[in-house]
């Protein structure tokens, strides 16, 4: 075996297992969604862990952000958003997960009360999402900000939002072929 084809075959390697902690990752969060909380946090601690190990920044920054949801979830709002703050120094912008770190604060603030912070942040996320095309991201975090002005009283805001993400998705899935 040539060097090159070496470093090719150990290039490989290295995407396999990039690939392959991307996707505990994304399995974490499925996990959450499923109230399998506990088996969650091991699956980032690992991801974490292997990511150190190959010295990759943004994937640590993608199981921070997960785990800032996780603590989120848990009601632990200072450790969801110290999770939070280590996501944002480790992550490019714009990325998909710069955008979950954006909703996760919106969810911190929403938590202390913070509504207008929640709002810079849900509207913060939701052009994050939209810059990616990401419709499903996208339309869950237009609905939660609809429910802080809804909590507010404010319904024609309310109004305005759910036309916007009936818009951008139309948009977005219209780009796709995908007719509604």
């Amino acid at each position: 075996m040539s060097d090159t084809e070496r470093a090719a075959s150990i290039l490989s390697g290295m995407d396999n297992l990039l690939m392959t902690i991307q996707l505990e990752i994304h399995n974490a969060s499925l996990y959450v969604q499923a109230s399998r909380v506990p088996e969650a946090e091991a699956m980032l601690i690992r991801a974490i862990q292997k990511s150190e190990a190959i010295g990759d920044k943004e994937t640590i920054g993608m199981a921070h952000a997960e785990f800032a949801h996780v603590y989120l979830c848990k009601e632990e709002l200072e450790k969801a958003e110290s999770a939070c703050h280590q996501a944002q120094t480790l992550l490019p912008v714009p990325h998909l997960y710069q955008a979950k770190v954006n909703r996760t604060l919106a969810g911190i603030a929403e938590a202390r009360g913070q509504m207008e912070e929640a709002t810079r942040r849900y509207q913060l996320a939701s052009e994050g999402f939209k810059q990616l095309d990401e419709a499903l991201e996208y339309d869950q975090t237009m609905h939660a900000l609809s429910q802080v002005y809804r909590i507010q009283g404010d319904f024609e805001r309310v109004a305005d939002v759910l036309e916007k993400m009936r818009a951008v998705t139309h948009e977005t899935l219209s780009k796709r072929g995908i007719a509604l």
